[in-house]
């Protein structure tokens, strides 16, 4: 098992009055090495609340999060920074590359913070094999500048994957596509899923995107079901 939410509540003080909006309304979730799960449900429901909190982004009002079995409330900042890094890899709608760096450059970003030698040394040469995977590694040295919006998402991928995560967590991944970039990153994240055996959890409005993974929940008034 890579997460587990047990009975997971959010809410947030309503600024007009001394009341609680309540977001997120008891949920448990397992997600194993593998799986392949699809949120959806309209917006404003709470669908990256939940996906925040799974990447400890976000805190819950109450309830446990584990990771690896391991109850994360015991863990410091710098601790959940490291998980971020290692074992979680986070996929946006916007693709968050920086302008000043070329795609290589981009793709190797979160290992610089790694310390061991070995994987830094390695690292060059996975990013290299993973650019290839996804059909950039003629663009390596080009910046986001030159890049369409489809190819910047690949390097975002590809970025995700780099420090060889147990799983990704995408928000409204192929939301500012076009159709056909939209097309090539959902069979891009499930081609990682199914080849690389790297859970995925997805929130998308894509109902087209939802349906390539295994398992499809729908949140709706702070309720999870399938």
């Amino acid at each position: 098992m890579i997460i587990e939410l047990e009975n997971i509540y959010k809410s947030y003080q309503n600024n007009s009055s001394s009341s609680q909006i309540k977001v997120l309304d008891n949920i448990s979730l397992k997600i194993n090495s593998g799986d392949s799960i699809a949120i959806v449900g309209p917006s404003g429901c709470g669908k990256s609340t939940l996906l925040n909190i799974m990447g400890t982004l976000d805190k819950a009002s109450s309830g446990i999060i584990k990771i690896n079995n391991d109850d994360i409330s015991k863990f410091n900042d710098k601790k959940l920074a490291e998980i971020r890094n290692q074992k979680i890899g986070f996929v946006f709608q916007m693709h968050h590359l920086l302008p000043q760096l070329n795609l290589l450059e981009n793709v190797l970003l979160p290992t610089l913070i790694v310390k061991e030698t070995k994987h830094k040394e390695s690292a060059k040469s996975r990013a290299l094999e993973l650019l290839r995977f996804v059909g950039l590694e003629d663009k390596i040295k080009q910046y986001p500048g030159q890049l369409s919006g489809g190819e910047c998402q690949r390097a975002s991928v590809v970025r995700a994957l780099i420090n060889q995560p147990e799983i990704i967590l995408a928000d409204e991944p192929t939301g500012s596509l076009d159709q056909e970039s939209a097309d090539q990153i959902g069979e891009l994240l499930s081609k990682i899923n199914k080849e690389q055996n790297v859970a995925l959890v997805l929130v998308t409005h894509s109902l087209e995107l939802a349906n390539k993974m295994k398992v499809i929940y729908k949140l709706n008034n702070g309720k999870l079901n399938t």
